[in-house]
């Protein structure tokens, strides 16, 4: 569910064309989960991703939730044009709040990022808008089950990429839902990581855990590493058991971690600066 829009949202203006030439098949020869251990590779197939999903070419990679029905505010395209031409900590101080969030004790064991710098953004918008979008991938998900708690999907991962083709820039946050299966080892530490959660690793849909958002399509693609083309080097060794698309793949700029909960709202921990 949509919460009510407190203000309305800046009209989305920028313009950011599709990514050029498509970059050569980066498909694993293998589709068992195997260690792959080639960065390069995998960033390259992130970018090759990128580009499918901006032009809807994604057969291969998965399926499409819808497009989000809020507009992107302004601010957000101002952001990653900073972002990439000064750097973090000139985007951090211009646009997070300079006063930090206390993350309440509870929630603290799952927050992804670093807790001691969890802010929000100047612009509500910003903020109004991410939130949003986690309650509709919630919603409007019909292929898996999804929930909002710390044991599911609460994090997405932030990232502005520049494609080196063509120079051109994209901003898109990579949600991990599933995230603390009863069967994680995390969990036979922490049982409470869990609390909740009926989920195993093994289970037939756990695979549907990742989910991709891009502002220039402002579209949610449901990733499926199962898919006889999936591009399996997206997946590192270590990740493997748990189908975990790595967000370091997409990083030109991996601009920090967005956490949200109910009721408490949203917490993002920028990456550097602040």
């Amino acid at each position: 569910m949509i919460i009510p829009a407190l203000t309305p949202f800046p009209s989305y203006s920028a313009d950011y064309s599709l990514f050029a030439e498509p970059l050569a098949t980066c498909s694993a020869s293998s589709q068992e989960l195997t260690r792959i251990d080639h960065p390069e590779l995998s960033s390259a197939c992130a970018i090759e991703l990128i580009r499918a999903a901006q032009c809807g070419s994604i057969k291969k990679y998965g399926s499409y939730l819808g497009k989000f029905p809020l507009i992107p505010p302004s601010s957000l395209a101002c952001y990653l044009k900073l972002l990439m031409q000064e750097g973090l900590e000139s985007g951090h101080l211009q646009f997070l709040q300079q006063r930090k969030i206390a993350c309440p004790p509870k929630l603290q064991k799952w927050l992804s990022g670093n807790s001691e710098k969890a802010r929000n953004f100047k612009d509500p918008n910003i903020n109004f808008f991410f939130a949003n979008l986690f309650e509709w991938i919630a919603a409007e998900c019909k292929e898996t089950q999804v929930s909002l708690a710390g044991f599911d999907l609460y994090h997405g991962h932030l990232f502005g990429l520049k494609d080196p083709a063509n120079g051109q820039s994209e901003l898109g946050l990579l949600f991990h839902a599933k995230e603390y299966p009863l069967d994680h080892p995390m969990v036979s530490f922490n049982p409470s990581l869990a609390q909740g959660s009926n989920q195993l690793s093994t289970d037939d849909d756990f695979h549907l855990r990742n989910y991709l958002w891009l502002m220039s399509s402002n579209k949610v693609l449901l990733l499926n590493p199962k898919l006889e083309n999936f591009d399996l080097t997206l997946i590192p060794g270590p990740q493997a058991e748990f189908f975990t698309v790595a967000p370091e793949y997409f990083n030109s700029n991996l601009i920090g971690d967005l956490n949200y909960f109910r009721p408490e709202g949203l917490f993002f921990a920028p990456n550097k600066g602040l």
